[in-house]
């Protein structure tokens, strides 16, 4: 291609503008063959960089064969040396190679891209706005009238951007011009030096190896001397193989000793005397397990070990061997299976099986013997198999391995697994938040404490709402429950439950070495009774504003602690702010998208359903803020997805309006699979008789009951004297736990007062919009839909709890069901005959 005419930019010819826009077309071409070969470059320096690494493997493979010497003489084993070591030469050549290739291509490439082709492109744009100007003043100048006064200052507008542009034109033509010639040099360069360094790598490579060819030659002609051998040497391993098996068909029988027997040596020595497969019986205590284990006495040691795994002799576990210096030997008479003897020692009774009766004898008189010389013996006791575990690095530090196995951390990821073993190095988790036992491996999610197993079962049996207990390191933990728990812990959550016994009020009466029953009454007086906590002089603050406000501003600014001292005293965690649109602190939560505060108030059983001023519920604000974390949540947790707000939209409709296209998705999905369940979903509706008197019963769904911890639980023995038709157990359960609350005669059902509901504040379910309804027989009420979860929970000390609620529509609840159920009571004994009653 010509280079442009410089003096022809002034007159700008159609010809003259077809030669610029070639040299623009060749810019372009230029550019793209540039990057195109670029990006293929820099695979191939990639791919070859993979394929010098798997090289190099194959050469450290073949160095090990040659180390190693299998089945090769020594001749061969140099001979794979000297090729190994010429493929690793090879491949460090083709790593420099590819840093040649890099450093003298591809970085000069896109350096010559960056700063000449890019540029000349760019300046393509300015040239043809200045020569759209130009044509423009020149419009303007020749549409002019003959007597415009104006026609000198039009023609001097066209003088100017004539003059600018034609500066512009000669400057845009010389860059394509130099553009044009530095392709021919200095682009075709790069191009030369990538050749250069390829043929040098390969000639390199060609040297390194031809050098090694005689080597493969040797290697060659081994191969087929050693394969003449070995042709000739099968006839002489075939008669060999028959003569090794001609042995009678008996003696294959486990009843019979297997082999030649070993001579019992008579004089107790330290040497090994026996050695063989025995079943071992595991510790199990229900149905245990027999597994098969190769056995040696091994001077005062008994170790055993799995088939194919390493000697437990150079194994430091004192689990795979057995002091017998401390050991006695007997033979079991009247066992389960045949041929059973037991080797006894302090820690463990070692259950031990052989095949038959003379192989039983041979090992009891070896270990005896074995033991007595082991008496006898000058020698230092072994430190092995007395029972003693590993000790750790830092005597200071617990570790996973104490009181509860290795930190798995069961399906979680990387990122959880390390934030859990900051949850083991928070101030004061090195003990259990209770007794104080050291290395705990449990947790209270909803208290953010670490537990020992034996505490953690106490809290199990306190039930959901109380705490809610998770293994560190056999459960799978969401990051959110992992925050909760960092932002916690036993010193934060103990100067809540514990603050009089650290001020010195009152006195700890537990500690390790407490027994069970113990350790349970002060759990329950520590979480249910609440006798620790602060009260009095210390809710002093609480008389301007409530504690329920204090709860929702320590939520506001996720102040964890101050939340949790908050519930502690009787906090609503449903509690609707006047001043901030009636909104919950879970409604605040989402919308801030924290999702550790979301997941804190999750765990005490927050409100997922609550409306705000605005009828938003959580799932309005999710959508709203396009909080994905949240949304999911919330579905998984069945939220309602047709609460309407006051502007008539659903959390479906909102989605739509503000085209959060994911939220659709998943709120289309999560209303069909909730329409489907409920079209398939059976009555459940129960029939309950009191003293004769039936009444109408519709468990709850709702699998937990959210419960304020201003009062404590108590236990309550539920008397006999209800009988429920055709109910199942788990319902059963809810219903007595239902009557335990409110103060009835408990029995396996529950009770709906007969009361006009319209006088008072409906009882709202949380996970689902249950109404009472009078069925207009007397003494009978029918819950439509199903019955509200603040009066639906399985367990009676959670019911117990809300019975001592300080709400006023709980309180006139309560009062309610007891006059009705004091009512059903009296005329059910009035009617019912002695064997009724009896019954």
């Amino acid at each position: 291609m010509e280079a442009l005419e410089l003096k022809a930019c002034k007159e700008d010819t159609p010809r003259f503008r077809k030669q610029v826009n070639d040299h623009e077309d060749a810019v372009l071409a230029l550019e793209t063959t540039a990057r195109s070969l670029l990006k293929l470059t820099k695979a191939s320096v990639e791919l070859s960089a993979e394929y010098s690494a798997k090289q190099m493997q194959i050469a450290e493979e073949m160095s090990t064969i040659a180390r190693s010497n299998r089945g090769q003489d020594q001749i061969v084993a140099q001979s794979l040396e000297s090729f190994a070591k010429a493929l690793q030469e090879v491949e460090r050549n083709r790593s420099m190679m590819n840093t040649q290739i890099t450093q003298m291509f591809i970085e000069p490439l896109e350096a010559f891209v960056k700063d000449e082709v890019v540029p000349v492109k760019e300046l393509r744009k300015p040239f043809l706005v200045l020569s759209d100007e130009v044509d423009t003043a020149l419009h303007r100048y020749m549409s002019k009238r003959p007597r415009d006064q104006s026609i000198p200052e039009a023609s001097k507008d066209v003088a100017d951007s004539r003059k600018k542009f034609h500066h512009e034109y000669v400057d845009y033509c010389l860059r394509l011009n130099e553009l044009q010639a530095k392709e021919k040099f200095e682009f075709m360069e790069y191009l030369v030096t990538l050749m250069y360094t390829l043929s040098s790598f390969h000639h390199r490579g060609h040297e390194v190896l031809k050098a090694v060819e005689p080597s493969m030659e040797i290697i060659t002609k081994n191969l087929q001397e050693t394969r003449l051998r070995f042709n000739e040497d099968r006839p002489i391993v075939k008669a060999l193989r028959d003569e090794t098996l001609i042995i009678g068909n008996e003696n294959y029988y486990p009843i019979r000793p297997f082999g030649n027997t070993v001579a019992i040596d008579t004089e107790p020595s330290l040497s090994a005397a026996k050695t063989g497969y025995l079943y071992k019986k595991g510790s199990q205590r229900i149905m245990p397990t027999w597994s098969r284990r190769y056995f040696e006495i091994d001077g005062e040691l008994l170790t055993y070990s799995t088939r194919g795994k390493k000697n437990s002799k150079s194994d430091d576990d004192p689990a795979l061997s057995i002091n017998l210096r401390v050991c006695t030997v007997k033979i079991i008479e009247n066992g389960d299976r045949p041929y059973l003897f037991e080797v006894i020692s302090p820690m463990k009774v070692h259950v031990l099986q052989a095949e038959n009766a003379e192989e039983m004898k041979e090992w009891v008189n070896s270990l005896q013997n074995a033991i007595t010389a082991a008496h006898n013996s000058d020698r230092a006791p072994e430190t092995r198999g007395f029972g003693g575990s590993a000790v750790t690095k830092d005597r200071h530090e617990p570790s996973f391995s104490q009181h509860g196995g290795s930190p798995n951390l069961n399906g979680n990821t990387d990122y959880d697994k390390q934030l859990l073993l900051q949850v083991r190095r928070i101030a004061g988790n090195e003990k259990c938040a209770d007794c104080r036992s050291l290395s705990p491996m449990w947790a209270s999610v909803n208290l953010g404490t670490v537990l020992c197993i034996e505490c953690s079962g106490i809290h199990r049996s306190l039930g959901v709402h109380v705490s809610k207990v998770r293994s560190l390191n056999l459960d799978k933990w969401e990051t959110e429950a992992v925050g909760v728990m960092l932002a916690l812990g036993n010193e934060k959550t103990n100067s809540v439950f514990e603050a009089k016994i650290l001020s010195g009020s009152e006195e700890r009466w537990i500690t390790v070495n407490s027994d069970r029953p113990e350790k349970e009454r002060f759990i329950v007086a520590k979480y249910i009774k609440k006798e620790f906590i602060e009260g009095g002089e210390a809710q002093k603050e609480f008389l301007t504003r409530s504690v329920h406000e204090v709860f929702w501003t320590a939520m506001d600014c996720s102040d964890f602690p101050e939340a949790l001292r908050c519930l502690a005293l009787g906090a609503n965690v449903d509690y609707k702010n006047p001043d901030h649109n009636s909104t919950t602190a879970l409604h605040r939560a989402i919308a801030r998208k924290d999702d550790i505060a979301v997941e804190f108030l999750f765990q005490w059983y927050s409100d997922i359903n609550a409306a705000d001023g605005s009828g938003w519920s959580p799932l309005h604000h999710a959508i709203a803020k396009d909080n994905s974390k949240a949304l999911s949540q919330l579905v998984r947790r069945n939220a309602k997805y047709d609460v309407l707000n006051k502007d008539g939209q659903t959390p479906l409709e909102m989605a739509k309006a503000l085209d959060r296209s994911e939220a659709l998705i998943v709120l289309q999905i999560y209303q069909f699979e909730q329409q489907q369940n409920e079209l398939s979903r059976p009555s459940s509706a129960q029939s309950v008789h009191i003293g004769g008197t039936p009444i109408s019963h519709v468990p709850s769904p709702s699998p937990s009951l959210p419960v304020s911890l201003s009062s404590p639980s108590s236990f309550i023995e539920p008397p006999a004297g209800l009988e429920i038709i055709g109910q199942s157990s788990s319902s059963t359960a809810t219903a007595a736990a239902a009557a335990a609350a409110t103060g009835a005669p408990t029995g396996t059902g529950m009770v709906i007062p007969d009361d006009d509901t319209t006088s008072r504040p409906k009882l709202s379910s949380r996970y689902s919009t249950g109404t009472m309804a009078n069925s207009g027989a007397a003494g009978t009420t029918t819950a439509s839909s199903t019955t509200p979860a603040r009066f639906s929970v399985a367990d009676a000390r959670s019911l117990a709890a809300i019975g001592s609620s300080t709400e006023a529509w709980a309180e006139e609840a309560e009062a309610a069901v007891k006059d009705k159920v004091e009512e059903t009571l009296a005329s059910g004994m009035a009617t019912s005959t002695p064997e009724d009653t009896a019954e």
